[in-house]
């Protein structure tokens, strides 16, 4: 029989109270976030602890605090790549982040859905969230669960992105709709 942590990697339902095993990992999440609030962001305590709390991050990629996971270990960065302050990524699933790409502050992207039925909204799933190569996600943007974002794309400020997003296109509102093609190469 698979153990939760086993079916939320699937992208099954679950319990959205997590059993013993993922509520310890979201306890560890947490203090390495709590840690890295905490580090200036040019000591090697501050690069060690995101090394740490994070699937991988690549060269040259700044992170700053505040930053907030569940899990952490389902997020995977590229390299030179930029996170701005007060972002919040829920990685119940993977969350894949390309190289170049730059993530204004107070980002979320949410990698877990719930049920919507209120009988049911205590279940969640993880589904993976894609962000490819030289993105620009404007500030206060929120990226939902199963949305690619495509090579090269502008997610405008504050847009709510609930579908897949070509590549070189920006897009902006609630929810976001393409509002041109971009010609970059």
């Amino acid at each position: 029989m698979p153990t939760t942590k086993e079916k939320l990697k699937a992208g099954e339902w679950i319990s959205a109270w997590p059993d013993e095993t993922l509520k310890n990992e979201q306890e560890i999440a947490y203090k390495l976030c709590q840690r890295l609030n905490q580090l200036e962001r040019d000591s090697e305590d501050y690069k060690k602890t995101l090394v740490g709390l994070l699937g991988s991050i690549g060269e040259n990629t700044v992170i700053r605090a505040p930053f907030f996971v569940d899990y952490g270990y389902n997020i995977y960065i590229g390299s030179n790549s930029f996170v701005n302050y007060d972002c919040i990524f829920l990685d119940e699933a993977k969350i894949d982040i390309g190289n170049r790409v730059w993530i204004g502050p107070g980002v979320h992207i949410y990698a877990v859905e719930h049920k919507t039925k209120p009988e049911e909204r205590a279940m969640e799933r993880g589904v993976t969230v894609t962000v490819e190569d030289d993105v620009w996600i404007g500030g206060h943007a929120t990226i939902l669960p199963g949305v690619k974002v495509g090579r090269g794309s502008l997610i405008g400020t504050g847009s709510v992105v609930t579908k897949n997003v070509e590549a070189d296109s920006a897009v902006g509102g609630n929810p976001a709709i393409k509002l041109r093609s971009l010609s970059w190469r």
